[in-house]
């Protein structure tokens, strides 16, 4: 029993600390947010924070895991479009699920890197899943192709989220999937 407690009392120590950051992140970069303005804003000591982060940073890159992971997992539970399709349409699903905290990633003080990263984490294995998708063996093409649409569903993203994401995560990942298999009808 008492290590279900300290389980509980951990997850939410950790759940204020993460939620610090991301309101502070609201008005200021990264680089700007102390360890100590985390602390103040948590109602922690520097000790507790420490017994589970190193630095801003290091609880950022954990939001961003954790954000990556909830994507990984639908993927893991969801079935019949192919992996393509489905993985698009979960990330736009995780977009606007996550619209805030997205909001902040993509502020003024961050450019869309985040995205490349966020879509790329979610889509492992692409290219593998691109040469079963459209029978194509040309590696070179496909690595291309990859990073082409890589880059461009971040950009995609990056503007619905700038623009208040008015058009639905089910209108967003269709007009992505077209896109793709738009492009692909161009791999020989």
């Amino acid at each position: 029993m008492k290590n279900r407690i300290e389980d509980r009392r951990i997850k939410y120590t950790k759940m204020v600390i993460k939620q610090s950051l991301i309101t502070l992140l609201k008005n200021k970069p990264i680089n700007k947010v102390t360890v100590t303005e985390i602390c103040n804003l948590a109602d922690i000591n520097r000790s507790t924070f420490y017994t589970h982060y190193s630095n801003p940073y290091d609880l950022l890159d954990s939001i961003e895991e954790e954000l990556f992971e909830e994507v990984k997992s639908s993927l893991r539970d969801s079935e019949g479009e192919t992996k393509i399709e489905n993985t698009v349409n979960e990330i736009f699903k995780a977009i606007a699920k996550n619209k805030e905290l997205f909001k902040i990633f993509f502020s003024s003080h961050r450019d869309y890197g985040f995205l490349i990263k966020f879509f790329g984490a979610v889509y492992n294995n692409s290219i593998d899943n691109f040469k079963s998708a459209f029978k194509s063996n040309n590696d070179a093409q496909l690595e291309y192709l990859y990073n082409y649409i890589l880059t461009g569903n971040a950009s995609i993203s990056y503007k619905w989220i700038k623009n208040g994401l008015k058009e639905s995560p089910e209108e967003m990942a269709s007009l992505v999937n077209r896109l793709i298999v738009h492009t692909m009808s161009f791999i020989k």
